[in-house]
């Protein structure tokens, strides 16, 4: 568990403190004034109190995750020197640093207006799904957002009471099979109760940049205990080959695609729904595997369902990684 660390000087005047972290995970607040932050060793995040908009953020590059962070609003939290602190949390989103540039991560979010049917806020992809409440990876360089949900099947949104502080955001479903009773609009033996969807969307923040400039994967678990066994998709440009309006689909080295048919505009946004009741969902399980239909998707299970975006150096700029605990 990561240490909380807290500075000590009263809000509102202009002495700072230095703070250190320690040699694990560290969760750094100042209060007040301009401090000098050095996270230490392990994954630490310094804690703001307003939105990220409210702050300017400038990586000095000098090594060593340098970074200045300078309150806009006088009094609350001054500017700051970070070292070697990997994230920052602000009230809105969390700010991870990594070899691509930053990345913003939101939970229970909306995803980007350019992902989303014109005045509805729903997907482009089915018919009504919510365009919020998503777990939301955002590349801000490169303009990349990758869009992770969980609702209940033909029913509402599941939210998180995670967050992404390590890495992994959590979610809680219901097991057995698509019910009324979890606010789906009919009961289907042969659904199970959720669906997880995503939504990958490029060229934001200015960026002219679309999907075929990145390498981008989705991970999908087959294993229902708390091991993860990952089939591991690529996402490819083929409008030959894709029957979806987004004209990509999903490879994962077989015959035919693992899916084939994601929505969306060509060439910057591609979405689909999914359910584990699919048959090539189905085939990932281990044999004897009660998450089946004749099993009635039952749980306990564990699922852990990731987006991967990797830039034209094989570099990693952005990871969205789920985990949906189906519970009895």
């Amino acid at each position: 568990m990561a240490a909380p660390i807290k500075g000590t000087n009263p809000t509102g005047t202009s002495k700072g403190e230095k703070l250190q972290g320690k040699d694990g995970d560290d969760i750094i607040t100042g209060f007040g004034g301009n401090d000098d932050i050095d996270g230490g060793r392990g994954f630490d995040i310094a804690v703001y109190t307003g939105n990220y908009s409210e702050y300017t953020v400038e990586s000095l590059g000098t090594g060593n995750n340098k970074v200045t962070v300078a309150d806009s609003v006088v009094g609350r939290d001054g500017t700051d020197s970070l070292k070697q602190v990997e994230a920052l949390q602000f009230d809105d989103r969390l700010v991870v640093f990594g070899a691509g540039g930053p990345v913003s991560y939101f939970v229970n979010a909306e995803i980007d207006e350019s992902a989303q049917k014109p005045a509805t806020e729903t997907m482009i992809a089915g018919n009504g799904i919510p365009a919020t409440g998503f777990g939301i990876a955002r590349a801000e360089e490169a303009g990349l957002e990758l869009g992770l949900q969980v609702i209940y099947r033909n029913g509402p949104t599941v939210l998180s009471s995670d967050d992404y502080s390590d890495g992994v955001l959590e979610y809680t479903v219901n097991d057995g099979p698509q019910s009324t009773l979890n606010g789906s609009t009919s009961n289907a033996a042969n659904r199970a109760a959720w669906n997880y969807e995503w939504s990958i969307a490029g060229g934001l923040n200015g960026e002219t940049t679309d999907l075929t400039d990145f390498t981008i994967k989705l991970l999908i678990d087959g294993d229902p205990s708390a091991a993860i066994d990952y089939t591991e998709l690529l996402l490819v440009h083929n409008p030959a080959i894709a029957t979806g309006s987004s004209e990509f689909f999903w490879d994962a080295g077989l015959p035919v695609p693992f899916i084939s048919d994601d929505a969306g505009i060509d060439p910057t946004v591609t979405q689909n729904s999914q359910n584990y009741a699919f048959g090539a969902h189905q085939a990932l399980l281990p044999p004897g595997s009660t998450y089946t239909q004749a099993g009635g998707f039952a749980g306990p299970a564990q699922f852990d369902i990731a987006l991967q975006a990797f830039d034209s150096a094989n570099t990693l700029i952005a990871e969205n990684h789920i985990q949906v605990n189906v519970v009895v």
